[in-house]
């Protein structure tokens, strides 16, 4: 196996930090020492990665326990709360007149949501079942990104996905051909600083995070490398939380996931929101947000 070497500073030096990656084949997790990238080593072949995002994914997502359903139309709907969460934080980005672009659309749960305080909304989703769906729901949605070639616009969202890419910079840097002048780039990623990895550091919990489906792990620091690297300049950076205290309170008794809602009767909501702020304002939120622009 070749020795890795980091996308972001091209350091030679990255070491394996945990050595079992859930559903690969013998890949590892390694971390940059140069500039804190994490990262698996090596990926999925593009073949394999091909076929898993196409036919098997949906499935994936619903054995670890991923909120929604396979089935399109329920999980259309049964992420709309998600989508709500989402609207929270980007709102303000958005205007009547924008176009708006979601990379990884899914059912177009998130776009079908905002459509109403947009002039347009265009989804790309690579699975088939998914696609299809959106697109009977009147939501425009195209397999790959070079389908849209030519367009452009002013907003363009991505949800979980940036993580999954196994070219991160690269498509950065593709990427702008699709933004207008002052447009605006934001992409929600899970956050490698997440408390349950970086303070409680349950080992149950290793087995479960590091996945085959991510082939990297960005803080708020590297998801900045590396929008910087692509030729983008931050705006802002958001810390949310999605998973509540007694999901995390599960993995610490229990130590395995599950647990959303568990213990609401013992911590009520106000103690929720108050555990959620805490990790927000230390930076060891389960999620990060980059807000970002050409430079």
């Amino acid at each position: 196996m070749e020795k890795p070497v980091c996308p972001l500073c091209g350091s030679k030096s990255p070491c394996a930090i945990y050595n079992n990656v859930r559903h690969s084949n013998g890949a590892s997790i390694v971390k940059c020492p140069d500039c804190s990238l994490v990262f698996q080593h090596p990926l999925m072949c593009e073949t394999a990665e091909r076929d898993f995002y196409e036919r098997q994914f949906p499935e994936y997502m619903k054995q670890r326990g991923a909120a929604g359903e396979t089935e399109p139309a329920k999980h259309y709907h049964i992420n709309q709360g998600e989508a709500a969460r989402r609207l929270k934080y980007v709102e303000k980005y958005l205007k009547p007149e924008h176009e708006v672009l979601e990379l990884g659309s899914s059912t177009g749960y998130f776009i079908g949501h905002i459509k109403q305080l947009v002039r347009s909304v265009t989804g790309v989703e690579p699975g088939e079942q998914y696609r299809e769906y959106a697109n009977g729901a009147g939501i425009k949605t195209h397999p790959a990104i070079g389908d849209i070639k030519g367009n452009k616009y002013d907003v363009i969202f991505s949800f979980y996905v940036f993580e999954h890419l196994r070219n991160p910079v690269a498509f950065l840097k593709d990427l702008g051909q699709y933004l207008k002048p002052e447009g605006t780039i934001i992409f929600e990623v899970p956050n490698v600083d997440d408390a349950l990895v970086s303070f409680y550091a349950i080992p149950e919990l290793f087995d479960f995070y590091w996945q085959v489906a991510h082939y990297f792990y960005y803080s708020a620091k590297t998801l900045e490398n590396a929008f910087r690297n692509g030729g983008y300049e931050k705006s802002e950076i958001i810390h949310s939380q999605r998973y509540d205290i007694s999901n995390h309170l599960h993995w610490l008794k229990e130590k395995k996931p599950g647990g959303m809602g568990k213990y609401a009767d013992i911590f009520d909501e106000a103690a929720n929101s108050a555990y959620k702020e805490c990790l927000i304002r230390k930076g060891i939120s389960d999620t990060v947000t980059i807000v970002a622009k050409l430079k």
